[in-house]
């Protein structure tokens, strides 16, 4: 199991010489946002 929201389509997986190395990428929706905030007067 993976935690949050993933990109399903966007997984790779590589073996080379035993290592299996296997990218996950977030979905859209779980990346962060940058929200601005200002103060009130």
């Amino acid at each position: 199991m993976l935690p949050g929201e993933i990109n399903a389509e966007g997984v790779d997986a590589n073996l080379n010489e035993g290592m299996l190395t296997v990218k996950v990428p977030k979905a859209e929706a779980a990346k962060l946002r940058r929200i601005e905030i200002t103060a009130g007067d």
